[in-house]
């Protein structure tokens, strides 16, 4: 029996940055996914691996659901749920329709739920800063409270009488820990494509410390204002139930969602030079909207515009190409002093070589 392809999490967080992006993420001996070659943010998931397990640390008398196999996962989450009225469980398994997730921490007290996601981005408890000043949501927590929105979304559609709470879990800068090397006690292991983090029993002997060093921060008011209005993805824009819909989908059927240009494909891990053995999938997008030639497709675009803050409006007006625009596009600035910054924009745009010397200017090649 074939198992089911289910919109994840994950796949949910990468395609509301992308939709595309469903279609190439599920083919890595095709594409070329840069971020899994990327030492950094290797260093940076690793970090969130130590995160996580600090926070089973935390939670150590819960039960931990450790098997990757979503269907076995999914029985064994459904028997603990039916079976006990006060439980708290470690990565359980929950689904409707075809949409799974893997709560982080998820604590049943009776009919009601605390859905726990845990993250390794800083937060200061002396100054939280979580929703926006101009905006509900600050731009760089948006992920993380759409992304435990989505969570609770399905958990509340697969126990539709129950009453969630939902929280994010972080690191608190706020306090100062006197825990001695505690980053060695989680070792990060690598092998055959699975991480796996050591824990040094260490731990549990300064454990009531450690657990200040988190902050359970509620996000109940954020996930409700995302739940309650539309999410805009690239080229897509719906409320959680349609969005969530269209997306599985797309990713069950393995169709492709018709691309869009904007500033943060400059960005994109879908990114292969012309001579890499994979497929690129941004330039697959590239051709796809701007109907250019193969031998166009790694010409300089508006994308490679330094520290050009318009991008997306002149991708929308279908102006791909830097020499498409004017001074009055770039709203070009003479400086007496130096070059400015529309200066070397304007100058990339006539495409005149650029050297070290012009402040930083740089032209970034595909």
């Amino acid at each position: 029996m074939i198992s089911p392809r289910y919109l994840t999490k994950s796949r949910f967080k990468l395609a509301v940055e992308c939709p595309t992006k469903l279609f190439y993420s599920s083919k890595q001996s095709l594409y070329k996914n840069t971020k899994h070659e990327d030492s950094f943010l290797r260093m940076l998931a690793d970090g969130g691996f130590q995160v996580g397990e600090l926070a089973k640390v935390i939670y150590k008398d819960a039960h931990e659901i450790s098997t990757k196999d979503p269907k076995e996962a999914l029985e064994i989450t459904k028997k603990l749920l039916a079976e006990n009225e006060n439980i708290t469980l470690l990565e359980p398994a929950i689904e409707f329709e075809n949409l799974l997730v893997r709560i982080d921490v998820l604590i049943k007290r009776n009919n009601t739920f605390e859905l726990i996601e845990v993250k390794a981005k800083s937060y200061n408890s002396d100054n939280p800063e979580i929703e926006g000043k101009t905006v509900p949501i600050r731009k760089e927590m948006l992920p993380y409270i759409q992304d435990v929105a989505f969570q609770k979304y399905v958990l509340s559609k697969a126990y539709p009488n129950s009453t969630i709470s939902t929280y994010l879990m972080l690191p608190d800068k706020a306090i100062n820990s006197s825990i001695d090397s505690l980053n060695q006690m989680f070792k990060v292991e690598h092998s055959n494509h699975q991480t796996k983090v050591i824990v040094d029993k260490k731990i549990y002997s300064v454990i009531e410390e450690a657990k200040n060093l988190l902050a359970k921060v509620s996000v109940d008011k954020l996930v409700n204002i995302v739940l309650e209005n539309e999410i805009n993805a690239a080229g897509l824009s719906a409320v959680m139930p349609e969005l969530a819909r269209t997306l599985a989908k797309a990713y069950e059927t393995d169709t492709k969602i018709a691309p869009k240009l904007t500033s943060t494909c400059s960005a994109c891990e879908f990114k292969a030079s012309p001579n890499d053995a994979l497929k690129s999938g941004f330039h697959e997008c590239l051709k796809e909207v701007t109907k250019w030639s193969d031998k166009d497709l790694y010409q300089l675009t508006v994308l490679d515009i330094w520290d050009f803050r318009r991008k997306t409006e002149f991708l929308g007006k279908g102006l791909y190409k830097p020499s498409e625009l004017t001074q009055d596009d770039i709203k070009y600035k003479d400086d007496k002093e130096g070059l400015s910054r529309t200066q070397r924009q304007w100058l990339q745009c006539q495409g005149i070589p650029t050297e070290d010397d012009f402040g930083g200017f740089y032209v970034e090649l595909h």
